[in-house]
């Protein structure tokens, strides 16, 4: 438990931290559903421009029946085999190969974009994180990296929408940034938490409550921290489905929704959403000016630089891994089925797009639908764990064994004549459905398992790597579909199906290897072992803080079971 200040926590303070959460998560939930989506589309138009190549027309209905020319044909886009070029209603063939650079088709474009920024997303983690536990700049920080963040997004108004894909580069390069800045700035709004729970006038009354035990107090404001987190996991949600809602509306009014609808309208709609999720981003952000600026703690000593601190501490966690096998067995299969979910995330719009023939209208049902039933999952999944009584470890698997279904689904596609296997479209409806369930509760469940086994007074450092192994694996999968998909088998992204079942099945059958009560009682035991060396100044942490760190490696929906319970 933290010590506490002379400062008590005011309504004003929780308030503002509140709607920062309400503020900032439409930039997750609506600007990187449509950020890829747009520059898989300029990527399609570079590309073709690039090529030299004159891009065929979409296929036109006439009284409800396409019209063929039968000499240059025309695309029209076939469930399960993406854009085709077709000369009548049985010849078509597959259009030119083209490419945005050499070696990269324009599937790969999007994807290789989002490993580029969750990489480098990664890697500021690491180097500035420190910067939100130790300094007095938490405040600077956030509003610096927040307005920052906003105003790159609000930038996209600036990128050219044409047949020509001429604002591929400036889409991308905006992409990258929004996303680092995004990831920051909510480093920095996380580290407010422990402040607010452990001033608030709950806490001071209970301290000086001379019968309260210090463990009695610590559950005080455990209790009082997860009501505080919830209260702005729910408000982040609300107003993230709402500006979905509000981008609808804006891709309705520019025409997108329109069967004849062009890509450079489409465009127009998209932008416009992500014009609007970060202008209430950047509204948001003014409140954060008041609230109390706590001063940070001070650097352990010898220790001058906070970029070394962070990578220090990451590397000193590492070294002790011999010790906690089952704490390092549990974060490296982590580390295999995080990737697996977070590319699911990353692809699976591209794929309603491409892949299933997924107009604007649909693709919106689909993301709408994923936020949606995530909070519906953590209700489900809590019954389950609660009404069944299944540990943490087997709910979780649970989870992971479900989530099978979607690549296994997938796979099924490949069997010759195979009527199911995401080849219809109410199909893709299912696969966002089915995703959203699984989502949130098993982004729950992994940080309730690997609280258990941490060591007890080191929260902060090993939810910090917790988090890190989400951010430092979530680069990866999108990297290797954009790579698989350049092979073209079965369907543009389909493939992507087999890498999602190698990368889910490996931990669903690890997990069963690792023993939660043996790595709970490993993790106290090296407790112990550091209270009585009189332990590392820079090595310890509060569950407060570690928590906060945890909901950095989490997406807005994920910890809506804090507040089921």
């Amino acid at each position: 438990m933290r010590g506490g200040s002379v400062y008590v926590t005011t309504p004003k303070d929780l308030y503002v931290w509140y709607s920062y959460d309400a503020s900032n998560s439409p930039y997750a939930q609506v600007c990187m559903t449509f950020i890829p989506l747009l520059m898989d589309t300029l990527a399609y138009n570079y590309a073709y421009h690039n090529s030299g190549k004159v891009q065929p027309p979409a296929c036109k209905k006439v009284n409800g029946t396409y019209v063929y020319p039968n000499t240059t044909g025309c695309i029209r886009c076939r469930p399960t085999y993406g854009d085709q070029l077709y000369f009548s209603e049985t010849v078509s063939e597959d259009l030119p190969d083209i490419n945005v650079l050499p070696g990269l088709p324009p599937s790969a474009f999007a994807l290789i974009i989002v490993a580029i920024s969750v990489f480098f997303q990664a890697l500021a983690f690491t180097s500035f994180g420190a910067l939100a536990d130790y300094s007095g700049l938490r405040k600077q920080m956030l509003l610096l990296t927040a307005f920052g963040g906003a105003v790159v997004t609000i930038l996209y108004i600036t990128v050219p929408l044409d047949a020509a894909g001429t604002g591929i580069l400036a889409a991308a390069i905006l992409a990258v940034g929004s996303n680092v800045l995004f990831g920051l700035s909510t480093v920095f709004y996380n580290a407010f938490l422990p402040f607010l729970s452990s001033d608030h006038p709950k806490i001071h009354a209970a301290r000086r409550d001379p019968l309260k035990a210090p463990e009695e107090l610590s559950h005080i404001e455990e209790v009082l921290q997860s009501r505080i987190s919830s209260i702005g996991i729910i408000a982040g949600y609300v107003a993230g489905v709402f500006l979905l809602l509000v981008g609808g509306l804006s891709l309705h009014a520019v025409g997108a929704f329109e069967d004849d609808a062009t890509e450079v309208t489409t465009m127009r709609g998209y932008v416009w959403a992500i014009i609007i999720a970060a202008t209430w981003w950047l509204m948001g952000t003014i409140a954060m000016f008041w609230i109390h600026p706590w001063p940070g703690k001070p650097l352990p000593e010898g220790t001058t630089s906070y970029i070394a601190l962070g990578w220090r501490q990451t590397f000193q966690t590492f070294r002790e891994a011999h010790k906690l096998p089952h704490t390092f067995r549990f974060i490296m299969f982590y580390f295999f089925y995080s990737d697996g979910i977070n590319t699911t995330a990353s692809v699976g719009l591209l794929f309603a797009k491409r892949d299933m023939c997924g107009n604007a209208l649909e693709q919106f049902i689909i993301a709408l639908l994923v936020p949606t039933c995530a909070f519906l999952g953590n209700w489900l999944f809590f019954q389950v764990h609660t009404l069944l009584r299944f540990s943490p470890m087997q709910t979780l698997r649970l989870c992971l064994g479900l989530y099978m279904l979607l690549p296994v689904w997938g796979l099924v596609g490949y069997l010759p004549h195979s009527p199911i296997g995401f080849r219809n479209l109410w199909e893709i409806y299912f696969l966002g459905a089915w995703f959203g369930l699984i989502l949130g509760a098993q982004q729950s469940y992994s940080r309730t398992v690997f609280m258990d086994l941490i060591p007890p007074g080191r929260e902060a450092q090993f939810f910090s790597l917790y988090a890190l192994t989400d951010k430092g694996s979530s680069w990866i999968g999108p990297l290797v579909v954009a790579m698989l998909t350049t092979t073209n088998l079965g369907g543009v992204m389909r493939i992507a199906f087999g890498y999602l079942f190698v990368v889910v099945l490996i931990p669903l059958i690890g997990l069963g290897f690792v023993n939660v009560e043996e790595g709970r009682v490993a993790a106290r035991d090296l407790s112990q072992e550091g209270i009585h060396k009189g332990g590392r100044e820079g090595n310890k942490g509060t569950i407060e803080e570690g928590l906060l760190i945890a909901d950095l490696a989490v997406t807005k929906y994920g910890s809506t079971i804090d507040a089921v319970k």
